[in-house]
């Protein structure tokens, strides 16, 4: 233990559990959502734990118009036109991302899957940023694509285990983006389990 002659010790109990990536992993409650919706836990990007986020940004939150609650389909990111996910997002025309990043890095974490160390980019234009619906339909289509090679894929955790018979595309909703570090996010997605 150091002692500082300055300053009185401190003591185990009064030292904070704060982490940077403390949001990220924990989200959205499960109480905040309906009740048969599920928020897939996350988990922590072991690469980037000593890593210092430089240029944090907001977590971007994903709420369709007319819906008390957060979320959206990722079945209807993947459906609908560019026409209709702008009109079904609260601020879909918002911009995002504006001020040099030229890409996002997206990390794909899902308890069970984490051996295919799934990760993907999306463009960004560094003087316009990206509006809030093609930032959306861009996730859509990047969340299927992780889906399909999950789906195939070995699952070490049954619970969490994606596929016709377990869970389904059409059962995932995408809440948020958080950004973990520099250039890097995770997806906060909740699963909709059949009504109890």
């Amino acid at each position: 233990m150091f002692t500082n002659p300055l300053h009185p010790t401190i003591l185990n109990s009064n030292r904070s559990v704060f982490s940077a990536l403390g949001p990220a992993i924990i989200g959205t409650s499960d109480s905040s959502l309906p009740r048969n919706w599920k928020c897939l836990p996350q988990v922590p990007i072991s690469q980037c734990e000593a890593l210092v986020c430089r240029h944090p940004q907001s977590p971007i939150i994903f709420e369709m118009r007319g819906v008390k609650q957060k979320g959206i389909s990722v079945q209807d990111l993947i459906t609908r036109g560019p026409a209709e996910i702008p009109r079904m997002l609260v601020g879909g025309n918002a911009i995002y991302l504006r001020g040099g990043m030229k890409q996002m890095y997206i990390r794909f974490q899902w308890l069970g899957y984490e051996h295919l160390n799934f990760f993907t980019e999306i463009k960004v234009d560094p003087s316009q940023g990206i509006p809030l619906a093609v930032l959306a339909q861009e996730l859509g289509r990047k969340i299927n694509s992780f889906y399909s090679v999950a789906q195939y894929s070995f699952c070490s955790n049954e619970q969490w285990r994606m596929g016709a018979r377990n869970i389904r595309l059409e059962q995932l909703i995408l809440l948020s983006m958080w950004n973990t570090h520099e250039n890097w996010w995770q997806a906060e997605i909740a699963i909709a389990f059949p009504g109890y």
